[in-house]
């Protein structure tokens, strides 16, 4: 069945529901839980991961968790991406995942925490993309022609983006140095 972490942290493995063939599964976070992945790996088509509006974390613990497929990441909360260890970890999207309409908070303190969209990835309706530390790093190299920031969307912060952005749309943003969250965000795209 699917998962629900309410509190405290998870510690899963790159595939943490076994057989594929049991049909899709979620795992949904709540409450700033954490979801700390002990594999590196890419999750199967027909797994999902829900942010609740609560929040949640993903901790990839200085490895890669990878979602290839279309909407496998979703939900309305804010999702922080933190991490143990030196080497830092990656939670990327190579797919269209606009389902998930929280802000993406990447690096907490001074950990180590790589957001990468691949060649394919998007996460067009999330209206903030922050690397909160000097070594949180969003990653779109994999996009040849760059990232397009959508409309609606700011990235901001003080880490780095490895790879081009390109802000052509409206609304589109890119904030450097240091980014404070105005609120929580209470609908779908609107920040109070």
């Amino acid at each position: 069945g699917d998962w629900h972490i309410h509190a405290g942290t998870l510690m899963t493995t790159s595939e943490p529901f076994g057989s594929t063939s049991g049909g899709t599964r979620t795992i949904t976070i709540y409450n700033n839980a954490v979801l700390r992945n002990n594999g590196n790996g890419t999750l199967k088509a027909n797994r999902r991961i829900v942010i609740d509006a609560s929040g949640g974390t993903i901790m990839p613990n200085s490895r890669t968790m990878l979602l290839d497929s279309a909407d496998q990441f979703a939900g309305d909360g804010n999702l922080t991406l933190s991490d143990t260890g030196n080497y830092g970890g990656s939670f990327g999207l190579n797919a269209a995942n606009d389902n998930f309409t929280g802000c993406v908070i990447a690096g907490t303190g001074t950990v180590i925490a790589n957001f990468v969209l691949g060649a394919n990835g998007s996460i067009n309706n999330s209206p903030l993309i922050l690397l909160a530390n000097n070594v949180a790093s969003l990653v779109v190299d994999a996009k040849n022609a760059g990232y397009d920031v959508p409309s609606g969307q700011t990235i901001a912060g003080v880490g780095s983006v490895r790879g081009k952005l390109n802000v052509s749309t409206a609304d589109a943003q890119v904030h450097p140095g240091s980014y404070a969250l105005p609120g929580p965000v209470t609908a779908p795209g609107v920040l109070t």
